[in-house]
């Protein structure tokens, strides 16, 4: 199964980031159950950075490549009265 990439540049380095910073709290953190914690959401959230895919944006039908946003269906109207726009309803 190939996925396909949904997150852009700016938001795979924010994410390859957070994951850096929950590492180091994870080393950090006294507690057993924090250190897993923070490790295991630094590897989910450093496999979404590295792959380029997050699960959730694919859920929830958008990503962040470039400045595209999610489609929304109506016209550029707002879904109105078409007469007086040049949307293709």
């Amino acid at each position: 199964m190939k996925l396909e990439t949904n997150e852009g540049t700016v938001d795979r380095a924010i994410r390859a980031g957070l994951a850096g910073a929950l590492v180091l709290a994870g080393l950090r953190a006294s507690k057993k159950r924090n250190k897993v914690l923070f490790l295991g959401l630094a590897t989910f959230v450093g496999a979404t950075a590295a792959s380029g895919y997050c699960p959730a944006y694919a859920f929830a039908g958008f990503d962040t490549l470039g400045y595209r946003t999610p489609v929304l269906k109506m016209g550029a109207c707002g879904g109105g009265d078409c007469k007086e726009c040049s949307c293709s309803k």
